[in-house]
């Protein structure tokens, strides 16, 4: 009985959107390849080197919560669309066969992200 009233709480519990202007860090780490898996309650993503001998060097892990993950995501998509409008087309065969279409949703399914205060 309690768990279906805690889940009808967090049902029910409006959501929140709050702008923060996150800073970039001093450093980052080259990858050119990653894994990835979910739980129930995260996403890990893992980044690594691809090295001319067919293996990979772990560089670093992230883990979001999955509410980042769809934020990252939808985030992705738009600085590939981005970068697509100013230098031309990604290089990639199942990005190319798909990206219309994603495109389309975005613009017609997905309010604009606000824009931060300063």
């Amino acid at each position: 009985m309690e768990d279906k009233d805690e889940k009808r709480q967090a049902e029910e519990t409006p959501i929140t959107s709050v702008v923060l202007n996150v800073p970039f860090p001093s450093t980052f780490v080259y990858s050119n390849a990653s894994s990835y898996s979910v739980t129930l309650m995260d996403m890990k993503i893992g980044f690594g080197e691809a090295m001319p001998n067919r293996t990979v060097e772990a560089r670093i892990g992230v883990t979001v919560p999955i509410e980042h993950g769809a934020h990252i995501a939808l985030s992705m998509l738009a600085q590939l669309f981005a970068f697509e409008d100013n230098f031309g087309q990604v290089r990639h065969p199942h990005w190319n066969l798909v990206k219309d279409r994603l495109r389309e949703v975005m613009q017609s399914a997905v309010p604009p992200m606000p824009e931060p205060h300063e």
